[in-house]
């Protein structure tokens, strides 16, 4: 019952973990939309798309580069929709050089790093958007938490059998080898495999 339980705190630990990844993800997938139908009307009232320099701050007020005769006086967005979820500014292109759209507009992602695996954007389909990327280095400190997390939860059970090996009730074989051991090594494994498969099953 005991062995169920602490498996069981494991496995919604990960499931927690993995749904607030997601949530930020969706949400930045949700907010590139967004940006790209303000891209539109930008286009629509005065002519043309911002230029890389202008950036996506002309959504918020008109740049000085530009006549702003037929600006929308009020903007077609404002400055806090053009930060993702992980406090970083969207990144915009133009002409794009990955999209299908005539630009590139993209979260640097949780890494907050350009052009790693994480990041987010247009060119990407909104499927593969909300499902998001996991970088190798992702997976690998993933593994690593989740080994030590297995080993931490299980290592009373562990110390319970060297406590009834010092009782006379179990040999030391028993303690050191047996059944305590051996649930060490199932949780951690059931930690990792928890883990790598929400990952992969990001990426599938």
């Amino acid at each position: 019952m005991l062995y169920r339980a602490l498996i069981s705190a494991v496995l919604m630990m990960f499931a927690g973990a993995d749904a607030a990844a997601r949530s930020r993800i969706g949400s930045s997938s949700a907010s590139i939309l967004r940006i790209e139908q303000a891209l539109e009307f930008f286009k629509l009232d005065v002519g043309r798309y911002p230029g890389t320099e202008e950036g996506l701050s002309s959504l918020v007020t008109c740049p000085r580069s530009m006549n702003c005769s037929r600006y929308n006086p009020t903007g077609y967005m404002k400055p806090e929709g053009l930060l993702d979820p992980w406090g970083e500014p969207y990144r915009y292109k133009y002409p794009g050089a990955r999209s299908k759209e005539p630009f590139d507009l993209w979260s640097l992602g949780p890494d907050r790093i350009s052009g790693s695996e994480d990041d987010v954007g247009n060119w990407q389909s909104v499927d593969l958007r909300s499902r998001g990327t996991p970088g190798l280095g992702s997976l690998l400190l993933g593994a690593a938490v989740a080994s030590a997390l297995g080993a931490a939860v299980a290592l009373p059970v562990y110390l319970w059998g060297i406590v009834t090996a010092l009782r006379g009730t179990r040999t030391w074989r028993a303690a050191l080898l047996g059944e305590p051991l051996a649930f060490v090594l199932y949780l951690i494994g059931v930690s990792i495999w928890v883990f790598l498969f929400v990952s992969q099953s990001s990426i599938d």
